[in-house]
């Protein structure tokens, strides 16, 4: 088990709220990225098949995360545990422009995961009418074609300054860097997984592998952030981490169905490179996902809850009913 330390770590421990993934381009925004509009249209572009979760990918206290959907009259949301707390009772959850109250708050094993649940009780509106998220089994393996959401931040810089990306270098060569800033909306990215590189230590060859960092152990799965070169910048989709997007969702194609796969967790600036300022994306970085697979059971029993003891009762009373009979 490897632990990230936290020198190199630019984790989003106890950040504040700003909106919008980092996207390589004039400025770290690409083309926008930031309407379910442009998402369409490079999905169709790059002949796959529409994303039906734009309503599920949400704000969730001062960082990302997902609605999940609905079991029975409960509502469930998930976010890095490492953002903010809400509060239960009293905090608001926004989904599809409706405000829930926050009934519950649930870690998920030792995970940097935390759960939420929303609806079911008096006074609550009704839960969204939005698909629920489908859930990968199934860990990608290296090379896998990824779609990122998250609400990071990016200072709009000017031509030719230290935080305007379009003279941006590959790291060492006299890098600039994309740096953090003020919120802004919730943005749409793309990424491919890597096999874990050997500057970072632990499972070094591996699409996976499990970290310590701070009281959380998880299972992670990786990307790095490649600079696509200025001639491409204006169609760029390549997406790294700022603050506030942890807890963001990533999603995988399996066949025709786009699957939860990770959450955004944990950026990692490449030695190599050893001036990059604090709060500021560059190329060569790596990004760290929460790989949903090893944590599917556990989100799944408190989404599908077990019966509760007054049900049980009955069901067992029931069993002996017949069998008196």
């Amino acid at each position: 088990m490897r632990h990230l330390s936290s020198t190199i770590l630019l984790s989003f421990l106890g950040c504040s709220t700003a909106p919008a993934l980092i996207i390589s381009g004039p400025n770290g925004t690409g083309s926008g990225n930031s309407t379910q509009g442009s998402l369409a249209a490079y999905l169709s572009g790059a002949g796959s098949p529409a994303f039906p979760y734009w309503d599920n990918i949400i704000q969730v206290s001062d960082s990302s995360g997902v609605y999940l959907g609905a079991s029975g009259a409960y509502g469930w949301v998930t976010t890095a545990a490492h953002a903010s707390p809400l509060s239960v009772g009293s905090s608001i959850i926004t989904v599809s422009g409706t405000n829930y109250v926050v009934r519950d708050s649930q870690l998920v094993g030792s995970a940097d995961l935390r759960m939420y649940r929303i609806g079911g009780e008096s006074g609550d509106a009704a839960l969204p009418g939005i698909p629920n998220v489908l859930l990968a089994t199934t860990t990608p393996v290296a090379g896998t074609n990824l779609l990122d959401f998250g609400r990071g931040s990016r200072v709009e810089g000017t031509a030719n300054s230290a935080t305007n990306s379009d003279i941006a270098l590959a790291p060492g060569t006299n890098a600039s860097y994309y740096e953090w800033g003020s919120a802004s909306t919730m943005r749409w990215g793309t990424n491919t997984t890597i096999n874990l590189p050997p500057w970072v230590g632990g499972p070094t060859g591996s699409p996976s592998g499990t970290f310590t960092v701070g009281p959380f152990t998880t299972n992670l799965v990786y990307s790095s952030f490649e600079d696509v070169g200025s001639g491409n910048y204006l169609t760029a989709t390549e997406a790294n981490f700022a603050t506030g997007d942890s807890g963001g969702g990533m999603f995988k194609l399996n066949g025709s169905n786009w699957e939860l796969s990770g959450w955004n967790l944990y950026a990692l600036a490449d030695p190599g490179n050893p001036g990059q300022p604090g709060a500021t994306t560059g190329f060569g970085n790596m990004a760290f996902y929460g790989n949903i697979p090893a944590v599917k059971s556990g989100i799944e029993l408190l989404f599908v809850p077990e019966p509760s003891s007054g049900c049980l009762m009955i069901a067992l009373g029931g069993v002996l009913l017949r069998r008196r009979r």
